[in-house]
């Protein structure tokens, strides 16, 4: 049983390593889409006007 304890826990690690990361790209991501997505709109404004 310990054993397998200890298998189990390694890669729920490695998991969580990954999910971190990925939400780290993930945040980075979204930022970049917002602020491109403002930078359009205010341009879309200024045409307009």
């Amino acid at each position: 049983m310990h054993t397998i304890i200890k298998i189990a826990v390694v890669p729920f690690r490695q998991l969580f390593a990954i999910v971190a990361v990925v939400q780290i790209f993930l945040s980075k991501i979204v930022r970049c889409v917002f602020s491109l997505s403002e930078v359009r709109i205010s341009n879309e404004g200024k045409f307009e006007n």
